[in-house]
């Protein structure tokens, strides 16, 4: 019986290990509200609509406010699209790249934080490459 105790522990083991390790291949990202209002609700992800069912909500971010990381699968689909509603009611739909670099440029597993504010009707995002906490 101890012979099977013993390989089974071990195993467990190293299933946690790999699985504490995934996070490093992870896109990071935090949004840093420079629109001048408050974000009433933040969306980041592919998905239909505002809110889609595939869009990972970032909540509330009051002007001026950065959110905290949220880890994300290194694909453009978890990444690529924004949008937002601003306290006025205004929404606002983007890309985080410029369309003719879609399928071109994708984010390295990584820190980032995703600068938004607006010019006009338009949402502006501007990519901001960080060091991992505590570094």
């Amino acid at each position: 019986m101890k012979l099977f105790v013993l390989p089974g522990l071990a195993m467990m083991f190293l299933w946690g290990l790999v699985g504490c390790g995934g996070s490093k291949e992870k896109v990071h990202v935090r949004i840093q509200n420079n629109t001048g209002q408050e974000i009433t609700q933040f969306w980041l992800g592919a998905g239909s609509g505002f809110g889609g069912p595939r869009a990972r909500s970032y909540g509330q971010i009051a002007a001026g406010d950065v959110t905290r990381y949220k880890a994300l699968e290194p694909s453009f689909a978890t990444y690529g699209k924004f949008n937002f509603i601003t306290a006025d009611g205004r929404k606002y739909l983007g890309s985080t790249f410029p369309t003719q670099e879609i399928g071109r440029r994708e984010l390295s597993p990584g820190y980032y934080t995703f600068a938004i504010s607006t010019t006009g009707d338009t949402a502006v995002l501007r990519i901001i490459d960080d060091l991992p906490p505590g570094r």
